[in-house]
């Protein structure tokens, strides 16, 4: 679950200083701003959340959310440690009480409460029948019926093995070569479409649709197959590979297998899509 530690202070730190502090001790730990007065810092390779460390009334928060793991909560306690050697007159809060960066988790509460938030998210897909969408480094990754059976979670070493899986989509793939998206539609009527060619390798998510073309010469959309994430998963090229609900690692397939593969999936065309 969700945990906020208060950092009451009536100075301001400079963010850079607090990134320069944190990579100093940890070349891993990257920084992305979200606004002026709110970072998310996350340790590249291991961190499944990240943190959130925000300007607030009174003085910062730094937030963890669900699914933060051992390297998140280790994060966390530099970025307390770093307010207890700057700012004068800082206090930590964590649920209620005065703590310092050296007790505020011990290593077995973090083990559980990482197990824990895997056994929620488990619940929460079996209970809605979805996979989870969870997001760390700027990505995206999908919790559901199907990633939970590669994880296998009614063996022992559950918990390893959603971690690494976790940072397998987020770090260990390779990189997408066309990351552009289609926006369709305005407002609450937007669709998110992608495009995928046949000589381009991706690294696919979820989206409104996939969008396949039907010949070589034609980008136009009465010319093209539209098919659903869930259509995709069930049929899939045999040299792309699932790797969690809705990530996909699709090599270029060339334009004979691709057009072999629309005119397979032709019949699964959804129109309505658009």
């Amino acid at each position: 679950m969700s945990k906020t530690i208060k950092i009451n202070t009536p100075s301001t730190i400079d963010f850079q200083k607090l990134y320069d502090f944190l990579w100093e001790s940890d070349p891993s730990v990257f920084a992305i701003g979200r606004s002026p007065d709110i970072v998310y810092f996350y340790r590249d390779g291991y961190s499944t959340r990240g943190i959130d460390v925000s300007k607030e009334d009174g003085g910062y928060e730094v937030r963890l959310t669900t699914l933060a793991n051992s390297a998140d909560y280790k994060l966390t306690k530099s970025v307390i440690l770093f307010f207890e050697m700057n700012p004068a007159d800082t206090v930590i809060w964590f649920e209620d009480r005065m703590v310092e960066s050296a007790n505020i988790f011990s290593e077995n509460e973090i083990d559980n409460y990482f197990k824990r938030d895997i056994e929620l998210v488990y619940q929460l897909s079996n209970q809605h029948k979805t996979a989870i969408t969870l997001s760390a480094a700027n990505h995206d990754y999908y919790l559901g019926e199907y990633a939970f059976s590669k994880i296998d979670m009614q063996t022992a070493g559950w918990e390893m093995r959603t971690e690494q899986l976790i940072q397998q989509v987020l770090y260990r793939l390779p990189k997408s070569e066309s990351d552009n998206i289609l926006q369709i539609g305005e407002a609450e009527e937007m669709k998110i479409a992608k495009l995928v060619t046949a000589d381009v390798s991706y690294v696919l998510k979820k989206y409104d649709a996939l969008l396949f073309n039907k010949s070589m010469n034609s980008n136009r959309m009465h010319d093209m197959v539209f098919l659903t994430n869930d259509i995709l998963n069930d049929n899939l090229p045999t040299s792309w590979e699932r790797i969690d609900d809705y990530t996909i690692l699709a090599p270029a397939l060339g334009w004979e297998t691709y057009l072999e593969y629309v005119c397979k999936m032709t019949p699964f065309h959804q129109p309505e899509l658009f």
